[in-house]
């Protein structure tokens, strides 16, 4: 494949990539919105809708692929989409020393249908919560908000602050609370969010 053929191929995708966002990004609106409204019928069955759709399943597939992945792969990796499902595949991770010297990360490498899954729940999750604004690892509300946030309590007279960080969270996750406290249909959280159905591979 030569570089004229190369942009062309970026430039398709890019054009497909920005249509399934705006399609997303309106489906994902009117979760939010029947979220704000309090219509939780409502919020199901779009939800729903949305795990079952072939256009967000479509982008799920091109966020979990990397750049240079063929058409058809991405049309293969939609069409095995289904989070209602069992996935059987392993799950590869390493410990990675932390940059503070102390400690490890435990960092997973997840085969793509499985980004995939993890990508259209997250979607969904992310339009029927109504996020806190403590939440700093969001878009636009990174490290420098954090700081800006400390400086004005500091400058309202407040004299203590507060450091924590969680440890070890995932490994503490009770999967019958996620099961029982997650807005998702039970057969998602088994099959898509289940680690003990997963098989890890050190």
């Amino acid at each position: 494949m030569n570089d004229s053929e190369t942009y062309q191929m970026d430039a398709g995708r890019c054009r497909d990539r920005s249509g399934l966002e705006n399609f997303a990004s309106r489906k994902l609106t009117a979760i939010s919105e029947c979220a704000s409204n309090q219509r939780w019928g409502k919020v199901y069955r779009k939800s729903l809708a949305y795990l079952n759709c072939a256009e967000a399943k479509k982008l799920a597939a091109l966020r979990a692929l990397p750049n240079n992945a063929t058409d058809s792969a991405v049309v293969s990796l939609a069409e095995r989409v289904n989070v209602f499902e069992p996935y059987c595949s392993p799950v590869f991770w390493e410990l990675q020393p932390k940059q503070s010297g102390t400690g490890h990360r435990v960092i997973c490498t997840p085969p793509p249908e499985l980004k995939a899954r993890s990508y259209l729940i997250k979607d969904v999750l992310q339009a029927r919560f109504q996020l806190e604004p403590h939440l700093f690892d969001l878009k636009l509300r990174g490290r420098d908000q954090a700081a800006r946030a400390i400086k004005e309590a500091l400058e309202a007279g407040y004299t203590k602050c507060f450091v924590g960080d969680v440890r070890d969270c995932y490994q503490h996750v009770r999967i019958e609370a996620l099961a029982n406290l997650l807005p998702l249909q039970r057969a998602v959280v088994k099959n898509s969010l289940d680690y003990r159905n997963l098989t890890l591979r050190e």
